[in-house]
């Protein structure tokens, strides 16, 4: 069996932390936490995706802990889920570096889910590049060891004509 990819809930509101996990915990290894501090202090985890409220209660805002993991982890996916409505406020944390920003509502788990799925679909895309990287690689390898040895064969051809 795969090993499932780590997600981290970083929310503290128990009813939607709870409602995420149940939502998540059968494709992802979730793990979640009540507070910015808390989820940093896991990072060694390595979470692929982070799903982070914006409204945390602690010393840290959610702004605070996309920074930082943006620092420690620049592949990890987040994704802000707030009630903040401000459209300032979201450009504000995508320019940080937050894959996206989802509103808390009725529609904010289906949101996630399409998002969810987009993230899948890069992640693929980004194995399937790497693969013909490498296949590329090998094969200008073995291009240039075939040339080698054809100057080689075409200098030892003339050195013996001669």
């Amino acid at each position: 069996m795969a090993k499932k990819d780590v997600v981290f809930i970083v929310e503290d509101n128990p009813t939607w932390a709870a409602t995420l996990k149940a939502r998540l915990g059968k494709r992802f290894n979730v793990m979640t936490f009540a507070s910015g501090e808390e989820a940093l202090k896991n990072l060694k985890a390595k979470p692929k995706i982070v799903i982070l409220d914006y409204h945390l209660e602690g010393e840290m805002t959610g702004a605070d802990v996309l920074n930082e993991i943006k620092k420690r982890l620049p592949e990890a996916y987040v994704v802000i889920l707030s009630a903040q409505k401000d459209i300032k406020t979201a450009l504000e944390i995508l320019k940080s570096g937050a894959y996206d920003y989802i509103i808390k509502g009725e529609t904010a788990v289906n949101r996630l889910k399409i998002i969810l799925k987009k993230i899948a679909r890069e992640e693929e895309a980004k194995a399937k590049a790497f693969e013909l990287k490498l296949r590329f690689s090998k094969i200008r390898l073995i291009l240039i060891v075939l040339v080698a040895f054809l100057l080689v064969g075409i200098g030892l051809f003339f050195v013996l004509m001669k």
